[in-house]
């Protein structure tokens, strides 16, 4: 069995060391650069995943990658069915926690596969606090050291969220949204102790007489029994007036957490509906959907190129995420634009684009003028081409001069184009039009045939198409 459990840490080969000089000179060119690291505390991070402003965003945020189908093609199906297996749902949704944490990392497991003779890479979530990137390596640091030490290779693979020259382990979102959920969590604290202190009506009574004795008549009166004042005396109850918008800042932080989350809140910031406000909305999420896309891409790629190493698999395995329902529009209309300019795509391109299902079609040549064959049909099964197809229906007799006997008959005495016309229209009613029906059907059946074999020699193809 594979290795499956920690440590990360590899064993350190022993390496020729520089001279004391030389490791002087070339330690200040040679030094890792000074990073900063900067994780939120576990229970800063806590509240903020607990915020249900949070909670919603990034279900939003989430659901426009997750109901992506995920496509793995190879012509190795075995892979294919081991590594189905590997990228669970519930694994890409930890996958899409990389832009709130700034940093994921996954340990790889190794398992034989039941249904294939393959080891199958089995992820499990770690803590990202506990490693470290050093010159773009993976380094396990659990006592955070600032060093670690290189985790073996195939053991793990991780992911960055918009990681800088002084942010080599990534930018957490968290980092922005500390302020509006610490405020917010403030102005409701705030709100809930106003509440209990001052939200309970005060009642005041006025007299001249025994204050004790009006007190406790208004104590009476507000456990549900009567009060009896005398007819000078006075009780009145006295609400707290609202002094301030408070519950403003609330909406304000709720606000500027959407923002940070899902790139713009703009369906809830513009005022009466806006259409084209919301498809602006619409397009900014689609693009920050394709940014977390391309973050699991790249984690299943790694995954994937280990997978391939340790057994040994020279056929290509690619991966990606296909949305079902969308039909792409804009790529089918263009698509059907080539397609009038004599362009035909292939099987494998349509599946591949659209996500459907088709039958091969033959391929065609460049755009002719050729009409559509719907004159000629037989039951049988046809032969190579159009005119091993045809032959049997080719007229291979001389036409019968019959036709032609009576024209030139009728002619004969006439002398000029007008008597030529007279002559024939007199002689019309008496000529045979079956016969003439006849020999124009064959001409131009016998032009057709002549056409499709014209065609055939300048495109070269064998196959015009089925009977």
């Amino acid at each position: 069995m594979i290795r499956k459990l920690f440590p990360f840490a590899k064993s350190h080969k022993k390496t020729r060391s520089a001279p004391p000089a030389m490791r002087n000179i070339l330690s200040g060119i040679f030094s890792d650069l000074p990073v900063r690291r900067e994780w939120l505390r576990h229970d800063a991070f806590a509240r903020i995943e607990r915020d249900d402003q949070v909670i919603a965003s990034l279900g939003s945020r989430k659901a426009a990658t997750l109901k992506k189908e995920l496509l793995i093609d190879s012509d190795d199906s075995d892979a294919v069915t081991a590594l189905r297996k590997t990228f669970p749902q519930h694994w890409r949704k930890q996958a899409l926690d990389v832009p709130l944490q700034g940093m994921g990392v996954f340990e790889i497991n190794w398992e034989e596969d039941d249904e294939t003779p393959y080891w199958r890479p089995v992820l499990v979530e770690r803590p990202f606090r506990d490693f470290v990137v050093r010159n773009g390596e993976l380094r396990y640091d659990p006592f955070g050291t600032g060093t670690g030490e290189a985790v073996i290779p195939h053991k793990a693979v991780f992911a960055l969220h918009d990681p800088k020259h002084d942010r080599p382990m990534g930018t957490a979102l968290a980092n922005a949204l500390f302020w509006p959920v610490k405020l917010k969590g403030a102005s409701l604290d705030f709100w809930i102790r106003f509440l209990e202190k001052y939200g309970v009506p005060w009642t005041i009574g006025k007299t001249e007489d025994d204050r004790d004795a009006m007190a406790n008549e208004i104590y009476n009166m507000l456990s549900g029994d009567a009060a009896v004042i005398g007819e000078d005396d006075s009780i009145e109850t006295v609400v707290t007036q609202k002094v301030g918008d408070f519950d403003k800042l609330v909406a304000y932080c709720d606000t500027q957490i959407a923002k940070v989350i899902l790139g713009g809140n703009l369906t809830s910031e513009v005022k009466g509906g806006s259409l084209a406000a919301a498809q602006t909305h619409n397009d900014i999420r689609e693009d920050i959907a394709m940014t977390d896309e391309h973050i699991i891409v790249e984690l299943m790629e790694s995954v994937i190129a280990s997978f391939r190493e340790i057994n040994g698999i020279a056929a290509p395995v690619t991966v990606r995420l296909k949305d079902k329902d969308d039909p792409n529009l804009e790529l089918s209309e263009r698509d059907e634009r080539i397609a009038g300019m004599g362009w035909q795509p292939t099987k494998e391109y349509i599946e591949s684009t659209y996500n459907i299902t088709v039958e091969a079609v033959r391929p065609v040549g460049p755009v002719t003028n050729r009409r559509p064959d719907r004159l000629l049909h037989f039951s049988t099964s046809a032969p190579g081409d159009e005119i091993d197809r045809n032959l049997p229906a080719i007229e291979t007799e001389p036409i019968e001069r019959e036709l032609f006997d009576q024209i030139d008959e009728a002619l004969g005495g006439v002398d000029d184009f007008d008597a030529a016309v007279e002559a024939i229209a007199k002689l019309y009613p008496d000529m045979s039009t079956a016969k003439m029906e006849s020999v124009l059907e064959r001409y131009m059946l016998n032009a057709d045939l002549l056409g499709s074999a014209e065609i055939e020699d300048e495109t070269g193809e064998g196959d015009a198409g089925p009977a």
